[in-house]
């Protein structure tokens, strides 16, 4: 009883220090402490908070990874990890139209954006992300590549995130930060599953950027790999 009524007396004086302050001043930790309150009825979600930061990099990493990848961290079980999904897709859906959106005319456009994306990451992730006819960047979605790799990420999990977001050309990213920028039988395990689904329903696989150590990346469309063709000016 104790333990309850101390943890409800901090996340009191926390939800009153950010509407007085309207979040200013307040680490991002803290910030996903606050946002925990609503999925974790009761206990330190303050520990939960740092766990997630140091796995995923930041919060915009965090609010983007896939459930399966965040209920990988201690604490965070399905219901937490749903939420935090619905809740960035709600977000994403706010700020629609809101943010300039990144442009990709050429191979540099691609592997920048990546690059500063991941920069900030210490964990081994994949994005897809969803280029419109005019090159802009429509959205990116996460997914395990881990869960690419074992099967637990099927085709067909794919292949249906895809066709719910209307894909209309993509772009792969990989972050391996800890390992070199060059491609790997696992990434191209992956890269070979994406040009399969992406052909199946006809979306334009434009690049597989593989992002690594020292904040280099590699791009096999630029260098050929996979027989990619270049739709880009390099």
């Amino acid at each position: 009883m104790t333990n309850k009524n101390v943890h409800e007396g901090h996340r009191k004086r926390i939800r009153n220090r950010f509407l007085v302050t309207e979040g200013n001043g307040f680490e991002q930790h803290e910030l996903l402490e606050i946002l925990l309150f609503y999925s974790i009825s009761r206990g330190d979600t303050n520990e939960t908070a740092h766990r997630l930061i140091k796995k995923f990099g930041n919060i915009e990493k965090v609010l983007s990874a896939d459930p399966q990848s965040l209920m990988e961290v201690e604490n965070v079980g399905k219901a937490t990890a749903d939420f935090l999904k619905v809740f960035s897709e709600i977000c994403s859906t706010y700020l629609e139209g809101a943010k300039p959106q990144a442009v990709f005319n050429t191979l540099k456009d691609s592997k920048l954006y990546l690059r500063n994306y991941f920069k900030d990451s210490r964990s081994e992730s994949c994005v897809l992300l969803n280029i419109g006819a005019d090159m802009n960047l429509i959205e990116m979605v996460s997914v395990s590549p881990s869960g690419i790799i074992d099967g637990k990420v099927t085709s067909k999990d794919i292949m249906e995130i895809l066709i719910r977001k209307k894909f209309y050309r993509m772009i792969v990213g990989i972050n391996r930060p800890d390992y070199p920028a060059v491609p790997t039988n696992n990434d191209y395990a992956i890269i070979r599953k994406m040009s399969e689904i992406a052909k199946h329903i006809d979306i334009m696989l434009d690049d597989f950027v593989i992002c690594g150590k020292n904040n280099k990346a590699y791009s096999m469309c630029e260098y050929g790999g996979f027989s990619l063709e270049s739709r880009f000016s390099k």
